[in-house]
């Protein structure tokens, strides 16, 4: 690594867009790791707890790094968890959840613009007027990766 020029944590924070690691059977969901013949498990419970908490250390100061726990219901759930945290990671909406965002000017019917949207909200209620305008570019890192980025400017008067 002296060589190149390069330590354990610029590999971590450099090499990976996130890390989500899923916590072993071992660590609070012994019955299916004792239970379930798997020959890729060699290790005892302990000894796989003892590298399951290593190998949380070395990735837990990335920017994007998940713990997945045995916390969950079922391993669907806790899969389903991990879809989620990918999704989020890459900016994508999955499945049915989705963020929308809606720019409401108060107006009455008389001075309606064709850009307003029709609310009636109560004399008294404190609204704002702001703009926004979100620009989306592609670029191209040193590596030959292109990368999709936002850029997002909120305003008012």
């Amino acid at each position: 690594m002296d060589d190149m020029n390069m330590n354990i944590v610029s590999m971590r924070d450099n090499r990976y867009d996130a890390v989500l690691h899923m916590v072993t059977a071992a660590d609070g969901a012994v019955k299916f790791y004792a239970s379930l013949s798997n020959e890729a498990r060699y290790e005892s419970v302990s000894e796989a707890v003892a590298k399951d908490k290593k190998l949380r250390e070395v990735y837990m100061g990335h920017k994007h790094w998940v713990m997945v726990d045995n916390s969950f219901k079922d391993f669907n759930s806790k899969i389903k968890f991990v879809v989620k945290s990918v999704h989020k990671v890459l900016n994508h909406q999955g499945g049915t959840q989705f963020y929308k965002k809606f720019l409401l000017k108060k107006s009455t019917q008389r001075t309606m613009a064709l850009t307003t949207v029709p609310i009636n909200l109560p004399d008294d209620q404190h609204y704002e007027e702001s703009e926004v305008t979100e620009s989306w570019i592609n670029f191209r890192t040193n590596e030959g990766r292109v990368v999709e980025a936002s850029v997002e400017k909120k305003g008012s008067n």
